[in-house]
């Protein structure tokens, strides 16, 4: 079995792990036809060869699962299981490494994230809106300052009481 097997394999585990193809492209930041390409082993490029997961898909995997550098290429130890495939080269993940907590953490990671960013947002928002209310008010009083200066018309200086007396 050759490495792009393998990781495609671990790909698999990892995507019904995360639950679906959406969840492992929100976490991975790979398109979800991609997923499916590998999945189904599409034809792609020139020589048409089953897509795969390459070297820069691999490890960009690896990132988002917080794993090391060639942890995509081997076996995931349930991976090894389900397929009745040898026990050599495979990963053995302890309670602490399994994937459906570091997914825990990546959610909650996140989550921190989006909280921090959310509470950024409504400060700017605040200040925007006060902004706002100062910029409203004050061409407020520059109208009723404006329409103070005007000289206020008399009852009798209407323009055709000037046309009779002239």
């Amino acid at each position: 079995m050759d490495n792009k097997e393998i990781r495609r394999l671990n790909l698999l585990y990892l995507v019904k792990e995360t639950g679906t193809d959406a969840k492992f492209s929100e976490l991975t930041g790979m398109p979800e036809a991609y997923i499916s390409q590998i999945r189904n082993r599409t034809p792609a490029g020139k020589k048409k060869t089953p897509r795969g997961v390459g070297n820069l898909t691999a490890r960009k995997i690896e990132k988002a699962f917080f794993q090391p550098v060639g942890w995509m290429d081997k076996l995931i130890e349930e991976v090894a299981h389900y397929s009745n495939l040898p026990s050599e080269n495979i990963h053995r993940i302890t309670e602490n490494q399994s994937i459906s907590d570091d997914l825990k953490v990546i959610n909650k990671f996140k989550a921190d994230i989006f909280s921090a960013e959310l509470e950024s947002l409504k400060s700017e928002i605040k200040k925007v809106e006060a902004k706002i209310r100062d910029a409203a008010e004050q061409a407020r009083i520059e109208k009723q300052e404006k329409s103070n200066q005007k000289p206020e018309a008399k009852a009798n200086d209407s323009p055709l009481e000037e046309r009779r007396t002239a």
